[in-house]
């Protein structure tokens, strides 16, 4: 129904929870069945009883979305916290550059040329190459010495435009040095801020594992072919795991907090969410013990090395755009 009230700052959050939030009787019924009937909520969900519960797609991101927004809600209270109570928050200690290249192998980021050691004494960096000297070099080389000279010289000075980076290095001012210099940087962050890339990354992660649902339904639909599902419901039913995962997340963060321990998410990822996906295995494709036991561990040997390629895959993507 439309309406000409004015919208105010309440109606705008009241709204925005809404659409995150509200299901009807069909939140409690996916709540009840997702946590307590493994599997089950899956089987009624595509023999038809879908305005029983929340459409599976849209619950797993809301669920995800509510986790983190839970996540920094903690992190910025805590953070705080630690600046009211005076403790002495600190980034990790940088080691020396210095000493890092003293350590390889010598002639390794050396240079040939006087005028580049002469310039090195300038920049006060432990070394220094000229375009000309990177062009004679294999690609490899080339780029090896390219992003140290960046790194090194973005550790001494901090300098965060690489057009002026450039300029002082006398490098030429292209697209390619410009993004090797921000690469630069983006390692620098990681190396000496992990905690800012973690938390990077881990807001992408619903994101990801929406993206690569389809990839892990494929091996359900190779393994449970001749039980005539359709492809979709066996997607359907890898988000509702996922969705039960972060549910079960966001119920033992409060506990967690409590305690000043991780120790109910280990209990959640060693325990429960194995024993949650053989039983909802067992009860979604309805097969014997034995078959269901010798599907779980190939599904979770899949689960596993796919996720940490894929994980690698995704980390390195982002730290080409952090």
């Amino acid at each position: 129904m439309n309406s000409k009230k004015q919208l105010s700052v309440k109606d705008f959050f009241a709204e925005f929870l809404s659409s995150i939030l509200v299901y009807d009787s069909r939140l409690r019924n996916t709540l009840k069945d997702l946590l307590f009937r493994p599997g089950v909520i899956t089987r009624n969900y595509v023999n038809g009883q879908r305005l029983k519960y929340a459409n599976p797609f849209r619950f797993f991101l809301s669920v995800s979305i509510i986790y983190f927004l839970l996540q920094g809600f903690i992190g910025f209270f805590t953070s705080s916290e630690e600046n009211l109570l005076g403790l002495d928050i600190k980034s990790p200690r940088e080691a020396p550059l210095d000493s890092v290249f003293a350590n390889q192998t010598p002639g390794i980021f050396a240079s040939s040329s006087k005028l580049d050691s002469l310039k090195a004494t300038q920049l006060s960096i432990p070394f220094y190459f000229s375009e000309a000297e990177l062009n004679n070099l294999k690609f490899l080389d080339r780029h090896t010495k390219r992003m140290s000279l960046y790194f090194a010289y973005f550790y001494r000075t901090k300098e965060k435009n690489p057009i002026t980076a450039l300029n002082s290095l006398s490098h030429n001012n292209t697209f390619k040095n410009r993004w090797l210099y921000s690469r630069a940087i983006t390692w620098y962050n990681i190396l000496y801020k992990p905690q800012a890339f973690v938390d990077f990354i881990s807001s992408k992660i619903p994101f990801f594992l929406f993206f690569f649902t389809p990839f892990y339904a494929f091996f359900f639909w190779l393994l449970y072919s001749r039980k005539k599902f359709t492809y979709m419901e066996h997607v359907i039913f890898v988000f509702h795991i996922f969705s039960f995962i972060f549910l079960t997340m966001v119920i033992f963060r409060i506990p967690e907090l409590i305690v000043g321990s991780d120790f109910f998410q280990s209990i959640l990822f060693l325990l429960v969410g194995p024993v949650y996906f053989y039983l909802a295995l067992r009860k979604f494709y309805n097969q014997g013990n034995w078959q269901t036991l010798f599907k779980f561990v190939f599904l979770s040997i899949v689960f596993f090395l796919s996720f940490v390629t894929a994980t690698g895959l995704f980390v390195a993507a982002s730290a080409a755009v952090y």
